[in-house]
């Protein structure tokens, strides 16, 4: 936990800065409304200035840095959903608040090549007002911007405690697992080893069911206690987070079903808006492409965050075989028994390949590179160089 001082300091401004997107929505409608007319160019390009700043902040200050893995991991995450919190709301606000500008785009219907599309109730209103209404917003668990949302009459004391000790037991119970069934097995292991492919085998099928676990534990203690406890915090009542994704028989369910505030947003300001602002002249096969390869650099960046190098070992999973996989959509319920198969071995497989990276990188700081240009190619691709592959073989030999 050494870098949560300097997440907190930074989170803190980033969270006050990611409010600059109410003051530039409210300095867009004074201008439209003195010209009677908005610059899509000038509006865009203050738009992405105003977004970059948040990542080129972050990855100045973090990536590099040894922080640990929670605080990056978590600096990572928050990176992310303030981009995405602005662009949402940015997104509702210009196009249904100023909708006499973009009424082509307002009434079109993502799903046809008519304009029968719903307008939504989207207003903008004074700068107090709508900041109020953004403050909400950032906090509530949802990346979908409305002016209000349905909440409930009251606050649950015994329901907030229930989640808030669930959420305590989870961090207690990924503490004790990575302590006593992960690091463990892996400090016994040699690099001599990586050469073989038995022993690359053995080490996915032993981590299979606890990487599986962790995974499992991940979605309950965020998707479920965290999720849950902020809307008890703010009364939310929308709190349809995830669905049946264990009754899957097929990936593509499974994509939809796993997280569905991520899914929400990607559907709406990706996937539906490549076909609005195209107006349908886009495939919608084009456009879930585009949902996949924005999808997978948010993964990315949360992994070199959480890691602190670049390893798109969960980009090529992704975006390969994830891809492809969401093409095979059986609804038999004997293919359930296979989407746990996968969910077991996929899983594995990754962690494996994750940390025999780390370990190798361990291994290569005492080890002197033949090209600088190898300090950012993977470990693992680079341990099969003869140059490397005696020194490291020496290396684990002394460490037994």
């Amino acid at each position: 936990l050494r870098g949560f001082p300097i997440f907190f300091k930074y989170h803190f401004g980033l969270m006050l800065y990611s409010t600059s997107i109410v003051l530039y929505v409210q300095i867009v409608k004074a201008l439209s409304s003195r010209y009677n007319k908005i610059n899509y160019y000038l509006l865009m390009t203050g738009y992405i200035l105003i977004q970059s700043v948040i990542p080129f902040v972050v990855f100045t200050r973090f990536v590099g840095e040894d922080y640990g893995f929670p605080a990056g991991t978590s600096m990572g995450a928050e990176m992310v959903r303030f981009m995405m919190k602005m662009h949402s709301y940015f997104r509702e606000k210009i196009l249904y608040g100023l909708k006499e500008y973009y009424m082509e785009y307002a009434t079109f219907s993502p799903s046809s090549r008519n304009t029968s599309g719903e307008v939504l109730e989207i207003t903008i209103e004074d700068y107090i007002t709508e900041l109020k209404r953004y403050a909400y917003y950032f906090f509530c668990p949802s990346l979908i911007y409305r002016d209000s949302y349905p909440r409930l009459p009251k606050f649950r004391v015994w329901t907030f405690l229930s989640y808030l000790a669930n959420l305590i037991f989870c961090i207690m119970f990924f503490y004790v697992f990575v302590m006593y069934v992960c690091e463990p097995y892996f400090s016994k292991t040699q690099i001599k080893n990586y050469y073989s492919l038995s022993h690359f085998i053995n080490d996915c099928l032993h981590l299979s069911l606890p990487s599986s676990i962790f995974l499992m534990g991940s979605f309950f203690m965020l998707l479920h206690t965290w999720m849950n406890l902020w809307s008890e915090i703010l009364r939310h009542g929308d709190r349809r987070f995830y669905e049946d994704w264990w009754n899957c028989t097929n990936f593509e369910q499974y994509y939809r079903k796993w997280n569905m505030v991520v899914h929400e947003w990607l559907y709406y300001y990706i996937y539906n808006d490549v076909r609005r602002f195209s107006l349908g002249k886009i495939s919608r096969t084009v456009s879930s492409l585009v949902v996949f390869s924005i999808s997978v650099v948010i993964h990315e960046i949360i992994i070199v965050m959480a890691i602190g190098f670049l390893y798109p070992i969960l980009s090529l999973f992704f975006g390969g075989p994830g891809i492809l996989f969401t093409y095979i959509k059986t609804t038999k319920k004997f293919y359930n028994v296979v989407f746990w198969l996968e969910m077991f071995i996929g899983p594995g497989i990754i962690v494996v390949l994750y940390l025999w990276e780390f370990n190798l990188r361990e291994a290569f700081a005492s080890i002197e590179l033949v090209s600088p240009w190898h300090k950012y190619i993977p470990k693992i691709l680079l341990m099969f160089k003869e140059c490397y592959k005696m020194k490291l073989i020496e290396i684990s030999n002394s460490s037994i």
